[in-house]
């Protein structure tokens, strides 16, 4: 099973700031599941912060259980 996530930041008052979205739909079968998943997730990302910039994504293999407890580095 594969588990979804994207990192995006953007520019605030504060200074840049970044978040990791975990997908809530998962976990995905196939590797190419994931990666479409992926990219749906980043589009709505864009079109609701427009000024954030996707900077890493993964497919994470995760463990049957579907609890997701390792975070590996992005891509």
């Amino acid at each position: 099973m594969f588990y979804a996530s994207i990192l995006f930041c953007w520019i605030s008052i504060n200074g840049p700031q970044c978040v990791v979205a975990e997908d809530s739909l998962g976990p995905y079968k196939e590797v190419a599941q994931c990666q479409e998943r992926i990219e749906d997730m980043s589009e709505r990302i864009l079109e609701e912060m427009p000024f954030a910039e996707v900077r890493g994504s993964k497919c994470d293999k995760g463990e049957d259980s579907g609890v997701h407890k390792e975070f590996s580095e992005f891509t």
